[in-house]
């Protein structure tokens, strides 16, 4: 399918008069959209889409003059049930795409039109190949992001350089994406153990591309939104690619779902594996903690440029609260910083009039104000902790106020405006007091955000009270600001590391917080990859 690539790679080729290079600009309007037949729509895809065709039960075209310009294809009605009741009658748009030489302007909204005329629908859903962007475009048409899927892994050979396909509608069908050779198949389908060496071993390299967009249009009105209708649906499929029957492909698919983000930097680790072991660290401030008896706070420097901070207790207990680059700040090493930072700057609007403000609930070792102070050059911070011995020890952080306060007391006595407050305090048994979730301490924070503020909640994971603890956070969190999104740091396990919780007094989009994320990258220079760390996020379900 080389030529369709580049015909589509040449369609966005500015050229001359500011069209696009060898490309025939069609506008809908001249057009007229009529129903085709199903094999004419098939042979018409099989030249000019890129994913071939695929079973379909209607199709409807556009005509300039007798030319069919553009063809768009729908699945039968499936009634979808949802879990609160009632009956949606729903059908998916398969395949749109005009001649590979040609774009029609306003193409698919005709044929949308066209389609809905001639039948009673309440919804149509789509995917969309982020390969080639995002949903942008069909937002405008009135559908909305309700799941944006993982990298879907591939298999390319190294003797033809063509991709084979592990999963997926019309996968090694005739005329279909060409899928893995038979006895491949029934190698993966035996066991699971090590399916990319079993890949190798058949010439095939393991490969991702950019995931899937899944979108819906609400044709007829609802009570609930669309991502609502789509979480509600009975059997719901969110997260998945459909049924394999093969152990291997299985494996595969799950290591998908935590595919690792593409940092364009190390975060320091080369540097850091090179700096002091943890005898040999150097003392550079200490003092007595005025919360826990017998600890005391200590800033030590590691070399390189690196430097711990953490409560020391007499007994030799250790209770960690930062690492950072003295040197660097714009090295961020911790994870779950990382992915506050990401959902943060990815929720907040790109577009000010004045410097965001930033309120940090736990101090530690100031990382994430540091951080977030270099890569937002304008930005303001106020930084809540209750050990006095924290604020005299951790590092000034420019534009940066250290309050030593009650941080439950500091929110409910505030009259600040702050664009987002990142909640990051645990107690010496790593737990959050139960107080960061209960009503009165989300309804003040809430009442102290601007209109398009973000709460960003840290939280741990690991055991049954901790288990718990999330459920909690997640359900009140919901409730206060009508709905919660959650996302696991990178490399967390069902026993360890963190939950992060992102809730907003705006409507929160994941599609446009993946694609903000992606804009503050490049606008801000960061280092690290925010988008897949966006994608992390799921909707919490609030029973």
């Amino acid at each position: 399918r080389g030529d369709i690539v580049g015909a589509r790679l040449l369609a966005r080729v500015p050229g001359a008069g500011g069209t696009a290079a060898a490309t025939r600009r069609i506008f809908a309007r001249k057009t007229e959209a009529r129903v085709v037949d199903v094999s004419a729509a098939r042979e018409f895809l099989e030249e000019h889409h890129l994913w071939r065709s695929t079973h379909a039960a209607c199709a409807y075209g556009l005509f300039l003059d007798a030319e069919l310009v553009a063809v768009a294809t729908f699945t039968k009605r499936r009634n979808v049930r949802q879990r609160r009741g009632g009956i949606r009658r729903t059908h998916e748009l398969l395949r749109f795409c005009a001649k590979r030489d040609a774009r029609v302007i306003g193409g698919i909204t005709k044929l949308l039109r066209a389609f809905l005329k001639d039948r009673d629908v309440d919804d149509v859903v789509t995917n969309i190949d982020r390969d080639w962007g995002g949903g942008s475009n069909w937002r405008s048409l009135g559908f909305e992001t309700v799941e944006i899927m993982p990298p879907l892994p591939m298999a390319l050979s190294a003797t033809d350089g063509r991709r084979r396909f592990l999963c997926g509608r019309g996968v090694g069908l005739p005329n279909g994406r060409e899928g893995l050779p038979a006895a491949l198949m029934a190698e993966l389908g035996a066991n699971d153990d090590v399916p990319r060496k079993r890949l190798a071993d058949h010439g095939l390299f393991l490969l991702h591309d950019a995931g899937v967009e899944r979108l819906l249009f609400k044709v007829t009105p609802s009570d609930l939104s669309a991502q609502e209708l789509w979480d509600s649906q009975v059997p719901n499929k969110k997260g998945s690619y459909g049924p394999t029957n093969s152990s291997g492909i299985a494996k595969l698919l799950d290591d998908a779902r935590n595919f690792p983000p593409a940092d364009a930097c190390d975060g320091g680790t080369s540097s850091l594996l090179a700096a002091y072991p943890d005898a040999a660290a150097k003392v550079v401030v200490s003092e007595p903690s005025t919360c826990f008896p017998g600890a005391r706070v200590e800033l030590r420097d590691r070399g390189n440029g690196w430097c711990t901070l953490g409560l020391r207790f007499d007994n030799g207990r250790s209770i960690y609260h930062g690492i950072f680059n003295a040197d660097d700040p714009s090295l961020m090493r911790a994870e779950h910083l990382r992915t506050m930072a990401s959902l943060a700057l990815a929720a907040l609007p790109a577009s000010r009039s004045r410097p965001l403000r930033f309120l940090h609930l736990g101090h530690g070792a100031g990382v994430l104000p540091s951080y977030l102070s270099h890569v937002l050059e304008d930005s303001q911070h106020v930084s809540i902790d209750l050990d006095e011995a924290v604020a005299a020890v951790a590092p000034a952080v420019p534009r940066c106020t250290v309050v030593v306060a009650d941080a439950l007391e500091y929110v409910r006595d505030a009259s600040d405006v702050f664009d987002c407050i990142f909640v990051d305090i645990f107690d010496g048994d790593n737990m959050c007091s139960e107080a960061f979730s209960e009503p009165a301490f989300l309804d003040a924070a809430r009442r102290l955000l601007s209109d398009s503020g973000a709460l960003v909640h840290n939280l741990h994971i690991g055991g049954k009270k901790r288990k718990a603890a999330l459920l909690t956070a997640g359900t009140a969190i919901g409730a206060c600001f009508g709905a919660a999104y959650r996302a696991d740091s990178v490399g967390s396990l069902p026993f360890s590391g963190n939950a992060v919780f992102l809730a907003s007094k705006a409507p929160l989009d994941r599609a446009r917080l993946h694609e903000n994320a992606t804009a503050v990258m490049h606008r801000n220079g960061i280092r690290f990859d925010m988008a897949t760390r966006v994608r992390r996020l799921q909707r919490v379900q609030i029973s």
